[in-house]
């Protein structure tokens, strides 16, 4: 059997049984609109129930459910009757018809109390299986059939008490009001009551007294009737809806929660899958659960075989189907699609011993839904690593060009040229290796520094201040720069914020040799206020901040790092005067706090 569609399945979420009894009083926010009761007026003194319209409707509801009750019991009757039949063929048509009736009939009930007693008695129907024994041992494991038969065994005595009342009360007591009207013109209705020797009649003023006590128990009727309509309220929407069932709702919305705890979890995917199908399967009924996206497969309970006709039927579509088991016994299998974005990524198949609930299916397409979401996780995390390591690739062989690769050419050329000159000219020769040994120092600094930079743990284990230290020493040794370098301690920031620092430091030191051609720089990292400042400042070229281009990749990737830990960056620069940025951190539990002001903003 298919399934309705997703959207419809969840759905039928919106109209399940709610956790508490609504007053009756008041007008149900699961009504429509335009079924809601308008708001109950003021008590009016305690003649207010003889003026009120639900008096009235309740009064109606009694007289139009007393024969319905009547059916039921028949009904009822017809059932029971067919169960100790059932090895005779006539025991089972009786106790189908009768099921059937007792069905029509709570319908009926159901129809009658929305409309005169207001309650939301609206059940969504339940989702059977095909077949038509199927159908009759789903109907029978329901909750709401054995909910039904109590009704209809309650109902009929109830209304018998009911219609005593009213007739008892409210007859009664129009018939006392209505009979002094009555004897002037029927006198014969004024019958003599002997009493011994004695004999009395109604007078004129015996007769209103009659009047007034017909009209106070026709207040205590209306009083009854109310409390009975009242009580029967909570009869009906405890019988009717599916009030009282929500235990297994409940845990399968902390099942819900823990699923969507496990969909951030950053393992592999079959684990991710398997923690997440062995979390939801405790809230439900199911003996057995696989869950496949892709390659990818998960399994929660005992194995099971599916026959590949029916997986062939299956895939895409949400569906209810018997299936065989290994055993010979009967099962149900309910299979649910996996898709994302219009593309099936998988199925999620779950083994019944009986037909699952409406609740239980909407329940998992939502473990359905979040099994996409995981997969979509996953992929996305694996093209993220793959292009972040392509990109970091590409930028190692940069690095690796423009300054390893580099220094040891001219390492190579120093050395060439010092063994040509060893024997005619020492002295250049000497100095060729005096340049090559410089060289060979610088480029192994920066190799350093390269490691250094690739390793994730490195600024967890060294420690901020011995990275930037590496850093300077680099320079001097490669590029023959002046470079003081003052950081007193180790900043007490999180990895990240050390991280972002350190990024920029590289950047900005970067931009100093290679586009402002410095020869003396300055590397601070220093406290300020709540926070710690990074300065980097040369005496190289410099340039207009104004006229920076809006592609220029360097700053606009500063400005990002910095944005991202909530950092001030300030750069302050003029043609052929240096340069000076300055990165002010806040600590990680002052990050509210406003930090100073910087430079003008590049």
């Amino acid at each position: 059997m298919t399934l309705p569609t997703r959207r419809l399945l969840y759905s039928g979420a919106m109209h399940s049984g709610a956790p508490l009894l609504p007053d009756p009083r008041l007008p149900d926010p699961r009504l429509p609109q335009d079924r809601r009761p308008a708001e109950r007026p003021p008590r009016r003194g305690y003649l207010g129930e003889l003026f009120e319209g639900a008096t009235y409707r309740h009064l109606l509801y009694f007289v139009l459910a007393t024969p319905l009750s009547v059916l039921s019991g028949v009904a009822l009757c017809l059932a029971l009757v067919g169960v100790p039949l059932l090895l005779v063929l006539l025991g089972v048509p009786l106790l189908l018809l009768g099921g059937w009736c007792l069905g029509l009939l709570a319908r009926l009930d159901r129809r009658l109390g929305t409309a005169l007693l207001r309650l939301p008695l609206a059940r969504p129907a339940a989702l059977r299986p095909s077949g038509f024994w199927a159908r009759v041992r789903a109907r029978l494991g329901e909750t709401n059939t054995y909910k039904v038969m109590l009704y209809s065994v309650l109902k009929l005595p109830y209304m018998a008490l009911a219609t005593s009342w009213l007739l008892l009360t409210l007859g009664g007591g129009a018939l006392m009001i209505a009979l002094p009207f009555l004897l002037p013109l029927y006198p014969e209705l004024n019958i003599p009551v002997m009493v011994g020797e004695r004999t009395f009649e109604l007078g004129p003023y015996s007769a209103a007294l009659l009047g007034a006590c017909g009209f106070f128990l026709l207040l205590l009727g209306v009083s009854g009737l109310n409390l009975l309509a009242r009580i029967w309220m909570i009869v009906s929407y405890g019988l009717l809806t599916d009030y009282g069932e929500n235990a297994s709702a409940v845990r399968e919305v902390a099942a819900l929660r823990e699923v969507a705890a496990t969909v951030a979890y950053a393992g592999s995917l079959e684990e991710t899958l398997g923690r997440l199908l062995r979390r939801a399967q405790g809230a439900t009924s199911a003996r057995s659960v696989r869950l496949g996206v892709g390659e990818h497969s998960a399994l929660s309970g005992p194995p099971f075989s599916v026959p590949g006709s029916l997986q062939a039927t299956n895939r895409g579509r949400d569906t209810l189907s018997p299936l065989r088991n290994e055993q010979g016994g009967d099962g149900q299998l309910l299979s649910l699609a996996v898709s994302s974005r219009g593309e099936v990524l998988g199925t999620l198949e779950a083994v019944y011993d009986h037909a699952p609930s409406v609740r239980e299916m909407q329940f998992w397409a939502a473990v359905a839904d979040q099994a996409a979401v995981s997969a979509d996780i996953a992929r996305l995390i694996d093209q993220a690593q793959t292009r972040g390591s392509e990109q970091e690739r590409a930028r190692l062989a940069r690095e690796l060009h423009d300054s390893v690769a580099q220094a040891l050419y001219g390492v190579s050329l120093a050395t060439r040229t010092a063994r040509a000159l060893i024997e005619k000219n020492p002295v250049r020769a000497s100095e060729s290796l005096d340049f090559a040994v410089s060289l060979a120092d610088g480029a192994s600094a920066e190799m350093k520094a390269l490691l250094f930079a690739l390793r994730p743990d490195a600024l967890e284990e060294g420690g901020l201040v011995a990275a930037l230290s590496r850093l300077a020493e680099m320079l001097r040794l490669r590029y023959s720069l002046d470079v003081s370098f003052e950081a007193p301690a180790e900043p007490p920031l999180d990895i990240a914020a050390k991280g972002t620092l350190y990024r920029v430091a590289q950047e900005a030191t970067h931009n100093a040799v290679k586009h402002a051609r410095a020869r003396h720089l300055t590397l601070r990292l220093v406290p300020l206020g709540e926070g710690w400042r990074l300065t980097v400042s040369d005496d190289g070229a410099g340039f207009d901040p104004s006229a920076t281009r809006p592609g220029s990749l360097g700053l606009k990737s500063m400005h990002e790092r910095a944005a991202l830990i909530g950092a001030a960056l300030g750069l302050r620069s003029a043609p052929g005067v240096g340069t000076t940025l300055e990165l002010w951190v806040p600590l990680p539990d002052t990050s509210l706090v406003t930090g100073p002001v910087l430079g003008a903003q590049a």
